[in-house]
């Protein structure tokens, strides 16, 4: 082999050992990484474990130590000792193990224990718990107010006593027993009554959070001794009128009751009123136990003042007595001089001939409601006179008012009224429709139309007219009103118009509020029931194939009905006799028709449907919540979301709608609801990038890194560089040398 090829392979093996290195040193496997990752993490988390546990400080920070007790600050621990300082500690005397320590005796609390010594190493802070525990801390019950009058008698004490250390925790009971010729009146905490249980006892729940409980008893001299209220103390029996069991005890006492001013006093089936400012007593007997008062005012007045056997109480609507003895109650009322923020409105319908519309109902004859206004508002009455009547009399406060257009309006209500009205029949000379008023020919359709306008009064001739016609004149005669239509066939009769004429009574109006004997029977049976209610004066016999139509004033548009029924009375029943619709002018499609005085048309009242309405944040919906829509009507509703943002999507019933998309403001219209519905929306801000898929506006994803698995190869590629140069500069070097050898 050459020198030169010597040098050549030479320099080639030192560029290959350099790439290996390079390539080593520089590539980052994801396995590396991640090892080195756990293990960084694994040491953090040993660190941070160590750096957590607590320490002998930690753990005995919160618990109480004998320098914290005020009783113990003036006692000298044994390192402010410096005579003990060379004594040894129980602690660390071998022998004393097996010895009580200081704390565990009682006598000894006034010693300095083990954990009082700060040279000591040990852990005290198991060793000493009682402080901990509420059982071993106690409170101070103390008695107050006629003590010279009554013992008490604490749990656990063998004699009466004024003061008593109560465990924390504890419920402590005690009993208070009047001494000879004294009752006991009142035994209270913080103002606040207690009642004793049926043995006598009284209790209460001792708690660390308060340092002193006081206990006031005031008594007062009695009537009668009480066998029960005995110095001893002996409480064994639990019943003293079980001692003379040849006498029935009696287990009632009489209450009192006073009441001044307006107002009432109720309990149980008794209920004791007064009028007025006067005061007015009665005295009742009742049984012993809890007794519950009700305190009403009268309407204008206000409780001014309760009192109890004398004593002054909270000002309560409910009073709740444990009544054991003879009891005085006294109510005090005054005038609530506080303005009213309603007004009573009596509104009053005096007479029959009509109705009054006042508030939601109307008020139909020998009727009257009252209607609560806001002070300062206004309350518009409106007058119905039936057919053949008119207003007599429109009094506010008893003052005759006059009508605009049937309409009265109280404005800046400030007090309470009375609003009544009458009626009287309409005395105007009655001039029903004839025959020669009307030309009889048919027209194309074979229709003879006799339109008697508002006349409601049809004279006899016109059916003496109608029973003359033939089938040549034409197929049926229209005999109409402003409410109704007969359409009688040609060469038929009509009967039994025995007098001069026919009346038509409309009793009922557009809304079906003014009832009369037959309407009010019509609603007992059917109280739902929409309807208008025809009345004829005769009961006409019309021949076979008549038809009915019927104008339903607002009922159909008002009430959303999709169909109608014809309903005659035969007897004390309503029989239904023909069925149709309602047409868009107004008028029902014809109906047959059945010999009847009366005539019932009943609505049909369409059956409705919700539309639920939800939506996100940022946006609304509107109208929002769930909205009631009448079979076959439209229903829309707007979508608009708020500045900023855009419409993300729009769901009906769970489908995205077309459209909604990137919208700030999106109309959607239900032409004919036939089920309920739900719309909900969503909202995205209006700055985001992103397209609509499926009729949903999707936001555009973020970056994705085209390294996936997160390995890099950037090592790789610096070393297949170096490689590449490494062995073009060899080969440069070999020519190099090569030709310089060789020339």
């Amino acid at each position: 082999m050459t020198r030169n090829v010597k040098v050549f392979l030479s320099l080639l093996f030192v560029f290959c050992m350099l790439s290996v290195f390079a390539t080593v040193a520089l590539a980052e496997p994801e396995e590396s990484t991640v090892s080195d990752e756990s293990l960084t993490t694994e040491e953090s988390s040993v660190e941070q474990t160590s750096s957590e546990t607590p320490s002998a400080d930690d753990v005995t920070s919160d618990e109480p130590t004998p320098s914290d007790d005020p009783a113990s600050s003036d006692e000298p621990t044994p390192s402010d000792d410096p005579a003990s300082s060379d004594e040894p500690t129980p602690s660390d005397d071998p022998a004393s193990s097996d010895e009580p320590t200081p704390s565990d005796d009682p006598a000894s609390s006034d010693e300095p224990t083990p954990s009082d010594d700060p040279t000591s190493s040990e852990d005290t802070s198991s060793e000493d718990t009682s402080s901990e525990d509420p059982a071993s801390q106690t409170r101070k019950v103390r008695a107050a107010g006629d003590l010279g009058s009554v013992l008490v008698y604490f749990t656990g004490a063998t004699s009466p006593m004024t003061e008593f250390d109560a465990p924390i925790g504890q419920e402590l009971t005690f009993r208070v027993v009047a001494q000879d010729g004294y009752q006991v009146d009142s035994v209270e905490l913080w103002n606040v009554p207690l009642f004793p249980d049926e043995e006598g006892y009284y209790s209460l729940e001792i708690m660390a959070e308060v340092s002193t409980y006081v206990i006031n008893i005031t008594a007062s001299v009695a009537d009668e001794p009480n066998p029960s209220d005995d110095p001893s103390g002996d409480t064994s029996s639990g019943d003293t009128s079980s001692e003379d069991s040849s006498e029935e005890p009696d287990n009632t006492a009489e209450l009192t009751v006073s009441i001044k001013g307006a107002g009432s006093v109720s309990f149980g089936t008794e209920n004791f009123s007064n009028a007025g400012s006067s005061t007015n007593a009665k005295t009742f007997r009742v049984e012993m136990g809890n007794l519950t008062l009700s305190i009403a005012p009268a309407y204008g007045y206000k409780l001014s003042s309760l009192r109890v056997n004398g004593e002054t109480r909270v000002l309560v609507e409910t009073l709740s007595l444990v009544f054991d003895e003879n009891t005085s109650v006294d109510v005090v009322f005054v005038p609530d001089t506080v303005e009213p923020t309603t007004y009573q409105i009596l509104v009053s319908c005096a007479t029959a001939g009509g109705y009054i519309s006042a508030g939601d109902d109307p008020i139909t004859s020998g009727n009257a409601k009252t209607i609560s206004v806001a002070a300062g508002g206004k309350l518009v009455i409106t007058v119905y006179p039936a057919e053949g009547y008119e207003v007599d009399a429109f009094r506010v406060g008893g003052v005759a008012q006059n009508l605009v257009d049937g309409k009265y309006t109280l404005e800046n209500i400030a007090a309470n009224t009375n609003v009544t009205v009458s009626f009287k029949a309409v005395t105007t000379q009655i001039v029903p429709a004839e025959a020669t008023d009307y030309d009889w020919k048919a027209d194309e359709n074979g229709l003879i139309v006799i339109d008697l306008g508002s006349n409601t009064y049809i004279g006899k001739s016109i059916f003496d007219k109608i029973n003359t016609l033939t089938v040549a004149d034409g197929k049926y005669v229209a005999l109409q009103t402003t409410y109704i239509k007969w359409f009688i066939p040609c060469g038929g009769q009509v009967g039994d118009v025995d007098g001069v004429y026919m009346h038509i009574s409309v009793a009922l109006g557009a809304n079906g509020s003014y009832y009369n004997t037959i309407e009010g029977a019509i609603h007992q049976s059917n109280p739902d029931t929409i309807f208008q209610y025809y009345e004829l004066s005769e009961t006409p016999t019309f021949p076979e194939g008549t038809l009915a139509s019927f104008h339903l004033a607002d009922l159909a548009t008002t009430y959303g009905g999709n169909g109608v029924d014809l309903l005659i009375k035969e007897g004390n029943s309503l029989v239904l006799k023909g069925e149709g619709s309602s047409g868009t002018d107004g008028w029902t499609s014809r109906m047959v028709y059945g010999t009847s005085r009366y005539l019932v048309v009943r609505v049909n009242i369409a059956p409705e449907y919700t539309i639920t309405v939800s939506s996100g944040v940022n946006g609304t919906i509107s109208p929002a919540g769930s909205n009631s829509v009448t079979l076959g009507s439209p229903a829309s509703f707007t979508v608009e979301a708020s500045a900023g943002y855009m419409i993300s999507v729009v769901y009906v019933d769970g489908v995205a709608i077309a459209g909604a998309p990137t919208q700030s403001t999106f109309v959607y219209t239900f032409d004919n609801v036939t089920t309920n519905h739900t719309v909900t929306a969503e909202f995205i801000a209006s700055n985001t990038e992103g397209r609509v898929v499926d009729n949903k506006f999707v936001p555009a994803e973020p970056t994705v890194s085209e390294e996936p698995d997160g390995t890099s190869y950037t090592g790789l590629i610096v070393a297949l560089i170096i490689i590449f140069v490494a062995i073009v500069g060899a080969a440069v070097l070999f020519v190099v040398k090569w030709r310089q050898e060789k020339f």
